[in-house]
């Protein structure tokens, strides 16, 4: 509600407080953290916004809190969802190599999350670690050491598999 009145006493002329990345993403979080059924969706609607937005554009930060969201949703797409956002994330920062947009160790923590919570593909989970190691390894960034949780969703992601088991640990 906060941030529709932000947008409309802007569009109004109110310059007192702008609608931009930080008070989207606030909203983003918020809804990552709650436990509104439609989080998800919601997220999104708000993605989609700041994407046609003269103001503000989604960063690194937007697409991970709805990549959160995703996790905690029970929507069938939401792996292929979040799959969809880290290419995007990862599009967006070659075109620009703004460093807003580089995904880091969270963004790759929640797209493992989503596939551990939503019976993706182990196979895929692990790929992204690895991306996320190499990623470590070719540029040095603290920001995308792997710690003990994406291990651990993989681990998940594994335990969860609908597939072979035994075959998915290994």
């Amino acid at each position: 509600k906060i941030l529709l009145q932000i947008e409309r006493l802007w569009k109004e002329g109110d310059y007192a407080v702008e609608p931009n990345n930080r008070i989207f993403n606030m909203v983003i979080n918020a809804y990552a953290k709650s436990d509104d059924f439609f989080a998800a969706r919601k997220a999104f609607d708000l993605l989609g916004r700041m994407k046609t937005s003269s103001k503000c554009q989604p960063d690194i930060i937007s697409y991970t809190s709805v990549m959160e969201c995703l996790s905690k949703s029970a929507d069938p797409k939401a792996v292929q969802q979040a799959e969809e956002l880290l290419d995007e994330a990862f599009r967006r920062y070659e075109e620009t190599k703004d460093p807003a947009l580089m995904p880091n160790l969270r963004t790759f923590t929640m797209a493992i999350l989503t596939l551990a919570k939503n019976h993706g593909s182990v196979v895929k989970a692990r790929a992204l670690l690895t991306q996320c190691m190499d990623l470590y390894i070719k540029t040095k960034d603290p920001l995308l050491l792997p710690n003990e949780y994406p291990y651990n969703y993989v681990l998940n992601c594994a335990a969860n598999t609908l597939e072979n088991q035994q075959e998915a640990f290994k």
